[in-house]
């Protein structure tokens, strides 16, 4: 199976067409986009595929950091001349490409997120800085020193709001923080953890709930004890459900917001009735030995099926994860493809 997968990405490497039309099959809600490297290439290269392993396409050099907009719009990080990152806005419908930033010795530019239904791109620029460039302006706005270095932003799926984390040192706790997309000095939520973040080689997301009410994140209180934790926008209310022994990293909600996927400190990816007192979280995911790592999970919009990447170590290094999915009714486990970075549900089109 795993040679099978590297001839098709190799074939598509070969005769792949960056800014060809693609057709409204290509852009269904369960196709999935993601971030590869073919072996001994030192460029990144952006596909997609259906969940059942059918229409891969090449979609470009570069990297992505979030999902399609709704407007079929992805944010793409690429390398350009003197190793100089460059930031480009690119229509996978049309193959439509505008340069948008690029990275000088002053000016840095990393983990681009767009907003799925506004024109808004947040970015880490230097060390700790976070921008938001609405790109129709050409500025961007500088709204946090104290940005997470292993974080990543995130847009609500409305759009109207940005989720980040902060942490102004290494003996500070981190902060959970809230924003407008169109007004960014307006902060809706400043909120500092009781305790921290759990151990973690990867990038840390506030997930969002679909629709826009929640945003999910977890703390560690200690080695044997963890909270899932999530907070109403509406009615700036917390709420903290403890769970023990198996850990919980990057809580992702279904888009019923009746149950969460998680990581547990073991590697293995947890299904959870969080709303269901009498239930415990329950493995969906097992990882094969010791050393792999099963994380980053996203539901599809129907609940279905899991996406996640598997990687054959707790070190993660970048482009050594496979692409995998789980079906939640059957619990049948596909591997849709090797060496990638990042993946995302194309959870904003349009049907």
């Amino acid at each position: 199976m795993k040679v099978l997968k590297y001839f098709a990405l190799l074939l598509l490497l070969l005769c792949g067409c960056e800014n060809c039309p693609t057709s409204n099959e290509d852009l269904a809600q369960n196709t999935i986009f993601f971030n590869t490297k073919a072996l001994n290439s030192e460029k990144s290269k952006i596909f997609s595929i259906s969940s059942n392993s059918n229409n891969l396409k090449f979609r470009g050099n570069g990297q992505i950091f979030s999902a399609p907009s709704a407007a079929n719009n992805i944010a793409v990080l690429e390398e350009g001349e003197n190793n100089f990152k460059e930031l480009f806005l690119k229509n996978i419908k049309s193959g439509e490409k505008t340069l948008l930033l690029k990275e000088s010795a002053t000016i840095k530019i990393d983990k681009p997120a767009i907003s799925p239904k506004s024109g808004f791109i947040a970015y880490q620029g230097g060390e700790r800085q976070l921008f938001i460039f609405p790109f129709k302006e050409q500025i961007s706005y500088l709204i946090s020193n104290d940005f997470l270095t292993n974080s990543i932003p995130s847009f609500s799926p409305n759009g109207e709001y940005l989720a980040f984390f902060e942490k102004q040192g290494e003996s500070e706790r981190v902060k959970l923080k809230v924003l407008k997309a169109k007004n960014n000095t307006e902060v809706l939520i400043d909120y500092t953890f009781e305790y921290g973040l759990p151990d973690y080689s990867g990038d840390f997301v506030p997930n969002w709930s679909a629709d826009s009410k929640s945003i999910f994140f977890s703390m560690e209180i200690h080695s044997e004890l963890f909270t899932l934790n999530y907070v109403n926008l509406e009615e700036k209310k917390f709420s903290s459900i403890p769970v023990d022994f198996v850990g919980v990293i990057n809580p992702a909600v279904s888009s019923d917001n009746e149950l969460v996927a998680f990581t547990g400190i073991d590697g293995n990816i947890y299904l959870f009735d969080y709303k269901n007192e009498n239930t415990l979280p329950e493995i969906l995911v097992k990882k094969r030995n010791n050393l792999e790592c099963c994380n980053n999970s996203l539901f599809s919009n129907d609940n279905s099926v899991i996406l996640y990447s598997r990687y054959e170590n707790s070190e993660m290094l970048e482009f050594s994860a496979s692409l995998e999915i789980v079906d939640l009714k059957s619990k049948k486990i596909s591997l849709l493809m090797n060496n990638i970075e990042y993946a995302f549900w194309n959870s904003y089109a349009k049907q």
